[in-house]
């Protein structure tokens, strides 16, 4: 009986200490800003796009297909935009927002040119 209820504690053990430095892991990329998955879901880019979407050049940008399309599938614009603080920066900076028009536009090109 000693020897189960060991074997019970240390697997609960186990589980804690796995849950706990998953907690602790995204707390600290988090906090440092670094990407656990460089892939943002669907609803936290949704939700910093509606952000944008305030601001007009973004929505000139957005209100293109082309441009649209390389927002939802070029990883590293992606990734970019599912950040807050990258977000912030877009609408205080204009030179920020300028290199991304451009990228966009860069990658739309080739993304079109190569069908």
């Amino acid at each position: 009986m000693e020897e189960i209820i060991g074997n019970v504690f240390r697997a609960f053990w186990w589980v804690v200490r796995f849950l706990l430095q998953g907690i602790v892991e995204a707390l600290i990329c988090d906090l440092l800003d670094w990407p656990i998955n460089r892939n943002p879901s669907n609803k936290k880019l949704a939700h910093r796009l509606k952000s944008l979407e305030q601001e007009d050049w973004f929505r000139d940008l957005y209100a293109h297909k082309q441009y649209r399309d390389v927002i939802y599938t070029n990883i590293d614009i992606r990734s970019y935009l599912g950040k807050k603080r990258n977000i912030e920066r877009l609408k205080q900076d204009g030179r920020e927002r300028s290199n991304l028009i451009r990228r966009i536009k860069e990658e739309a090109v080739y993304f079109t040119s190569s069908y």
